[in-house]
């Protein structure tokens, strides 16, 4: 049986919703486990060598630990996370019939279904494997619909608008990579959270650059001493002997007999003996020349053996970033409203788009089937500066030049309108 030394250390992770570092936190804690029934460990140092990363590890002294009982110690953990989160997020949508909005990337349309891919990768940088990974992830309450694209390592579970990707094993250097598709379908023109991702991973490494130990003794380890004479007159046999009665493995490392002052005996054992109640462990004899009973000093110093064992465990957390709706409303009015048969009037059809949603629109395309009976003479846009408008009939990017009798069909008339930093609340008006 050993002493037992357990570290568990933990390390939090947290991103922005862009997948920025913010901070990490890290602590780690020190138990010094008394696995016996029987043996009490007294007399017990603890400390430990460790790098920059570990601000401050004071050395503690312990007076005993009783059978079965432990002792606890804590420190403060200073790095880096190894373990590396990336997310990306792509939308898109299928154009609709009528007129079409073109808008900048990562925006969503209110009140239409559209399909987001999200693509999480996590990369293992750590010295050792990671295992027991669970990602979770929570979208938006306007998710429809999620799914996983195979192959993806590990399992993949759906609950409600919740996904959460397991992973038994990342080994060193390994990267794991899942893509969701997500329907979302926003009924407002509320931006869209992308949603939160908690990650939590297990190890059996070591985090920090602790090496802890301890120095201890403890119950039923003797060192004795016995005397006798020698038939040449004046002449003493001593015979020493080290017994470990103990419940715990000991390793004796040095012994030291006087006689009168004077080293007798002095020998670096530096040998582990198990438990042994039953017979002697280390044993020497020396024969010294004394004219009286020796008056004999002696002095060892042994320690309990200790077993490490080290558990670990990583944890992340991203915020949700969101993405923009597009919503916008739309009132067509005319100039005059009312025109004189077989007439030639001049009439001015004005449009006002107002931008009702949080997403910055990009440009505005209009689509209108105009009657053989209208010339269109000329389009413009007012509202914001910097305006650019682009028009065409039929595909052709000039204005009316010809008179009433040679049109005999509808035709089709697109204007786009370039915007800069169309953004919520403001309107364009075409005319």
């Amino acid at each position: 049986m050993k002493a037992i030394i357990h570290i568990d250390e933990f390390i939090s992770t947290e991103l922005d919703h862009k997948g920025q570092f913010v901070k990490s936190t890290g602590s780690g804690k020190v138990f010094v486990k008394n696995p016996s029934e029987q043996t009490t460990m007294w007399a017990i140092t603890l400390s430990g060598t460790h790098g920059p990363d570990i601000t401050e590890y004071k050395e503690t002294s312990i007076p005993h630990i009783q059978p079965g009982k432990l002792f606890e110690d804590s420190y403060n953990i200073n790095l880096e996370p190894k373990l590396l989160l990336t997310e990306r997020i792509d939308t898109h949508y299928v154009s609709q019939t009528g007129d079409e909005l073109v808008t900048k990337r990562d925006t969503l349309i209110k009140n239409v279904t559209q399909k987001v891919l999200f693509e999480i990768q996590l990369e293992n940088r750590y010295p050792f494997p990671m295992k027991d990974l669970v990602v979770t992830k929570v979208f938006d309450e306007c998710a429809q619909d999620i799914d996983a694209i195979p192959p993806h390592p590990g399992i993949f579970e759906r609950s409600a608008n919740t996904a959460v990707w397991k992973i038994d094993h990342l080994g060193t250097g390994e990267i794991a990579l899942i893509y969701y598709v997500v329907e979302l379908h926003p009924e407002s023109a509320e931006k869209v959270k992308t949603g939160i991702i908690d990650i939590s991973a297990n190890g059996s490494g070591m985090f920090s650059s602790l090496v802890p130990r301890i120095d201890s003794e403890c119950d039923n380890v003797d060192l004795s001493v016995d005397v006798n004479e020698s038939p040449t007159p004046g002449m003493w046999n001593i015979t020493v002997a080290y017994t470990n009665a103990s419940e715990f493995a000991t390793l004796l490392e040095t012994v030291q007999v006087e006689h009168q002052g004077a080293k007798i005996l002095e020998s670096n054992v530096n040998e582990i003996f198990k438990p042994n109640p039953d017979n002697i462990a280390w044993s020497k004899e020396e024969t010294i020349h004394s004219p009286d009973y020796p008056q004999i000093d002696k002095n060892f110093k042994y320690q309990v053996d200790q077993e490490l064992i080290s558990q670990i465990s990583k944890g992340i957390h991203k915020d949700t970033d969101f993405l923009d709706v597009v919503e916008v409303l739309s009132e067509k009015r005319f100039e005059p409203d009312e025109v004189n048969t077989y007439t030639r009037t001049s009439v001015r059809f004005i449009v006002e788009v107002t931008n009702k949603g949080t997403a910055e629109i990009g440009t505005l395309k209009f689509e209108e089937v105009i009657s053989p009976f209208l010339l269109v003479k000329s389009v413009s846009a007012m509202g914001k500066e910097n305006l650019q408008v682009t028009a065409s009939i039929d595909g052709q990017e000039s204005l009316d030049d010809i008179v009433p009798e040679n049109l005999k069909e509808p035709r089709l008339l697109k204007i786009d309108v370039n915007c800069v930093n169309y953004i919520s609340g403001e309107t364009v008006v075409l005319s």
